[in-house]
This record gives structure tokens, C-alpha cells and sequence, in this order.
């Protein structure tokens, strides 16, 4: 007897779809996530297709741990530019330069 469920792919439409549409990320931006999913597929973690049984069963729990790691450390990384900012424009001994303090903030390097 054949497993139905583990002869029928996804693709990565169906995939993305089921993470977007997951409960635990009904607050985030769509797009914000569609980036996540593409950077976890840039960086092979995420295969380009798996069965229906195998993503729901073993490895949608992992990208969604992968995508909470991201959205961590990107949270984390934002409130340290944003920690920089408040720093530089709140500083007596610099004077206050929009467009130097956005070209330090774009290019710091992070961990992503």
C-alpha cells in the first residue's frame, strides 16, 4: 500500500504558504516573512521540495525554529542600531548629521 501522503510533493509555494499561514505568525508581515523563507532557501536550509508527510511530520518544525532564530537575532540587531542612532543624536559632542548616521547604521555588520 502506498503512503498518499508521502508520494505527493510540495513545492516552494506550498511551502512558504503554510509557514505564512501558520497561527504563530498571524501578526507578522507577509513579506517580512517570504524574506525570512527566501534566506533559509539562499542558505540551504530549507530543500526545495519535500512530501507532504515529511515537511508536515519532521521539517516544518525546524524551519519554524530557524525562522524564530531569524526574527531574533534581527530584532536583536535592529535594537542595536537603533541603540547607535540614539547615541549619535543624542551626543553634545557630535553635531547631528542625518545622512552620515543612516550610511553608519547600513553598514554595520551584522550576524545574519
Amino acid at each position: 500500500m502506498l503512503d498518499y501522503y508521502g508520494s505527493i510533493n510540495m513545492s516552494r509555494d506550498d511551502i512558504k504558504n503554510d509557514i505564512v499561514l501558520t497561527p504563530k505568525y498571524k501578526n507578522y508581515n507577509k513579506e517580512y516573512l517570504y524574506e525570512i523563507i527566501n534566506y533559509l532557501y539562499t542558505r540551504n536550509f530549507l530543500l526545495k521540495s519535500y512530501s507532504c508527510s515529511g515537511w508536515n511530520i519532521f521539517n516544518k518544525k525546524d524551519a519554524m525554529k530557524y525562522i524564530d532564530d531569524y526574527i531574533k537575532e534581527n530584532t536583536l540587531n535592529c535594537k542595536r542600531k537603533l541603540a547607535i542612532m540614539l547615541q549619535l543624536v543624542n551626543s553634545e559632542d557630535i553635531v547631528y548629521e542625518p545622512n552620515i548616521f543612516k550610511c553608519i547604521c547600513d553598514n554595520l555588520k551584522t550576524d545574519l
